[in-house]
């Protein structure tokens, strides 16, 4: 192989890996901060979220407190009527 087509080569592979040029990347040291910056706060807003949902979930499945449980037991108790079921008719 010629010094020609290992040129071509690397070209070709540049084109295709992209080793040295990247479009999408943010232009330089302040884009790439910019765009690090942006990641963590928006990493910063869904952890907060996740953890207000927790809390809240644990809150709305607690259990009630010992005043609320006193306060039902002294309640008046109620009643409740079973009705007997019907008799089954006889066979001849």
């Amino acid at each position: 192989m010629n010094d020609d087509e290992a040129r071509e080569v690397r070209r070709r592979l540049d084109e295709v890996v992209g080793a040295r040029f990247d479009p999408e990347s943010p232009g330089g040291f302040v884009g790439r901060i910019r765009h690090g910056a942006l990641k963590g706060l928006v990493a910063a807003v869904l952890a907060i979220g996740a953890v207000c949902l927790v809390i809240y979930t644990i809150e709305s499945h607690r259990l009630p407190s010992p005043a609320q449980v006193d306060a039902a037991k002294s309640s008046k108790p109620v009643e409740v009527f079973i009705p007997p079921s019907p008799a089954e008719p006889r066979r001849p």
